[in-house]
């Protein structure tokens, strides 16, 4: 779209499909803007916690643990993707591969 109203700044007669078109042709593609997708339900009927880590105060190793597991599913089963860490040690690294989690 912005090339379109470039070129038509310059004077020439284009329109976006004629753009796009001579664009596919040269392998040119664009990248278009995703609409933002709002995926958190802030009104749900579950009780929320208090965020207890924020009032810590780290002073060595093995004193706050976080973790994050994230399921995905690959070929028919179920795979578990899991990262935790040492908040001060911060040297633990995710798993390297998915294992398989939840049988079907």
């Amino acid at each position: 779209m912005r090339i379109t109203a470039e070129l038509r700044r310059r004077g020439m007669l284009v329109n976006h499909k004629r753009v796009s078109r001579l664009m596919r042709a040269d392998n040119l593609l664009a990248m278009q803007p995703r609409a933002f997708v709002v995926t958190t339900d802030s009104k749900h009927q579950f009780e929320v916690y208090l965020n207890l880590a924020s009032r810590m105060k780290l002073t060595g190793i093995n004193q706050l643990w976080v973790a994050d597991i994230t399921y995905i599913r690959l070929d028919r089963a179920w795979y578990c993707k899991h990262d935790d860490e040492d908040k001060i040690d911060q040297s633990a690294q995710p798993c390297p591969r998915p294992r398989p989690a939840i049988a079907q």
